[in-house]
């Protein structure tokens, strides 16, 4: 195993990556008089002022970071932050991983960086692209990233949160700024940039190239920004887009009319616009057609004949942990031979108690703390167990010690033996979401809302840092419950399949309930998986049973129904869903994932907005289906 698992001394996560030391204090007296005590703070020191720009993107104005020492410990927390923060207006798929000078000079440690200087991140395996960066380096207030100026500013914000729409699931008081208490990052403005899947026809000789591209915050703040992605998507001869039309013949001057009812655009560059460029012929009417029909289908809403479909059997694992749990009262001698066990750091620290989960190779106890009372999980792995799988344990370890979310399960700390592997983290007594679902039967939509926000504003911070999750399913989702016995939230856990994601994977694996055709295709996939099996969790949640099923259990026809995405809603089930709820369960549904909603757009749907009124929505829906 690797050196990460097999250290001695146990390993403690912080509760978030970065931290503020205190300034150091001294006590002088006074020599005339002993009674006086002159607190004295060390002199405060000046923070490094740098902006940051994004690799390629000569639009970006770029964003402005203090950069000390205390507040960044090493250079790789200050490219984990850049990618929090830059994440939320250009597209990096896998994060900040290299910075270089406006030279192109590749920066590697803190200490290269100069105040007041401008500098390049790029992703993974980019190289570097020499443009004019700083022409367009404006710096309204809405792109800096607030950060403590000195040692002595006593409102040094807390490190950068994912990103500022993911932000609106950590913050408890619905206020719309990020955790460091800045304003939300919007140069377009929330009430005009929306996921929205456009229709591109590219100029030339007929039939043109007809395509299809999804337009959100990350790819179009901006009008130039949109311009640039169309771009990027059309590959014109004649270089960049420089102008854009509607299919009646309109020019595109502002960002919100890539928003709104039309959804076919002609682009040009420099070239002389006729009226007949407007007029399609068969093809690309056909062509036009089958695009439409991809955006709105395969979704239908009719009645399905035959019984109800049926949620999928728990996992043998699960369901050895529910025994596990039913047995649990009487394991007292096992517990007591465990903590004989236990490293001598745990043992000083925690008492062990029963049993509350049993899986193929680790074992879940309750542990509490012997100083403050404090109740976390036990996770004991057997390694002669896991003979084989090690990377699998491996992984779990390595990326919970980098997370740090509310909506995820915390890592305390690991300590590592020879035969076992002890995990404390944080417990979360509810039980699962499938137990939760096997009781419900199925959620109102307010209820539903909660939990896929808590969901996608996890997954959301994963993809930030690059992370696929790989094994999205109820059973790994842990329910808060209230007082009252209300369900309160969940939290994310079990990132034995998780892994970093620097180009596309072709792993099979996962759950086949909740699996992405992409998978199944083995043509390589990537983040956008998880929001498959989000989607797949919510379609439940608002009606009780999986949208891919086989009547008879058999796996090959389960998978050949994901791979067709013939995506139904069927009466009566969903006669009482509003339409917002079934579009956005259809744009996470979507076979192509390039179309495929991330993350941050389910986030940004009209349906997750908390003032979302599904009953208004609702009789639009059920009006024009009965028409």
């Amino acid at each position: 195993m690797e050196n990460n698992l097999s250290r001695s001394g146990s390993h403690s996560s912080s509760v978030c990556e970065l931290e503020k030391d205190p300034s150091d204090i001294e006590i002088l007296k006074s020599r005339t008089n002993r009674r006086n005590v002159m607190i004295r703070s060390q002199p405060a020191r000046k923070a490094k002022r740098i902006r940051f720009f994004r690799n390629g993107d000569k639009f970006y104005s770029g964003v402005i970071i203090p950069v000390l020492p205390e507040r960044y410990r090493s250079f790789d927390s200050l490219t984990a932050d850049l990618t929090r923060v830059l994440v939320d207006n250009v597209t990096l798929p896998s994060g900040v991983r290299t910075i270089y000078s406006l030279e192109g000079r590749k920066i590697g440690k803190l200490d290269d960086l100069e105040d007041g200087q401008s500098y390049v991140c790029s992703g993974f395996g980019e190289p570097f692209k020499k443009l004019d960066y700083e022409a367009s380096a404006v710096t309204p207030q809405s792109f800096r990233l607030s950060g403590p100026e000195s040692l002595s500013d006593s409102s040094s914000p807390a490190p950068a949160r994912a990103n500022n729409r993911i932000s609106r699931y950590l913050q408890t008081n619905g206020s719309n700024s990020t955790g460091n208490g800045s304003p939300r990052v919007s140069p377009a403005g929330d009430n005009v940039v929306r996921p929205h899947i456009v229709t591109i026809i590219r100029n030339g000789v007929k039939p043109r190239k007809v395509c299809r591209l999804l337009l959100n915050k990350r790819n179009s703040p901006t009008l130039e920004h949109a311009l640039a992605a169309i771009t990027d998507c059309i590959k014109l001869d004649t270089g960049c887009v420089r102008k854009v039309f509607t299919q009646s013949g309109t020019p595109v001057t502002a960002l919100n009319q890539f928003f709104e009812e039309e959804d076919v655009f002609f682009a040009y560059g420099n070239e002389r616009v006729n009226q007949e460029d407007f007029e399609l012929e068969f093809e690309e009417s056909k062509a036009v057609l089958q695009c439409r029909k991809i955006k709105y289908n395969p979704v239908t809403r009719n009645t399905r004949n035959g019984p109800k479909p049926r949620m999928p059997v728990k996992a043998s694992g699960a369901r050895a942990e529910a025994a596990a749990v039913a047995a649990g009262a009487g394991d007292g001698e096992a517990a007591l031979a465990l903590a004989a066990l236990l490293p001598h750091p745990l043992r000083l620290k925690y008492n062990v108690g029963k049993i509350i989960g049993d899986g193929n190779f680790a074992v879940v106890r309750i542990c509490k703390d012997k100083t403050t009372g404090k109740e976390y999980a036990l996770k004991v792995i057997d390694k002669a167990k896991c003979k084989g799988k090690e990377h699998y344990v491996e992984a779990e370890v390595r990326v919970m010690r980098k997370l740090c979310h509310p909506r995820i399960v915390s890592l305390i700390e690991d300590q590592d033996s020879p035969e076992w592997l002890f995990l404390i983290m944080e417990l979360v007594s509810g039980g699962d979401l499938f137990d939760s679902i096997a009781v419900a039967s199925k959620f109102s939509e307010p209820q539903a809302r909660l939990l896929i926000g808590h969901l996608t504003s996890a997954i959301a911070y994963l993809h930030s840092l690059s992370i696929v999750h790989r094994d999205i399913k109820p059973e790994n989702l842990l329910v808060e419950v209230g007082q009252d016995g209300s369900i309160r939230g969940l939290k994310l856990a079990d990132f034995g399949l998780a892994v970093e994601v620097w180009r596309p994977l072709h792993a099979v694996c996962g759950t086949p309930t909740y699996v992405a055709p992409e998978i199944l295709l083995e043509t390589g996939y990537g983040l956008k998986i998880d929001v498959w099996a989000a989607g797949v969790i919510l379609y439940i949640l608002l009606c009780g049973f999986p949208p891919f099923s086989s009547p008879d259990g058999d796996q090959e026809k389960l998978f050949d129904a994901i791979l067709s995405a013939r995506l139904e809603f069927p009466a009566p089930h969903w006669e009482r869903v509003s339409a917002g709820a079934i579009d956005l369960v259809a744009n996470m549904l979507r076979p192509q994932p390039e179309l495929r909603f991330a993350a941050e757009d389910v986030l940004d749907h009209a349906w997750m907005s908390d003032d979302y009124d599904e009953m208004c929505d609702f009789r639009t829906w059920y009006d024009e289906d009965s028409s």
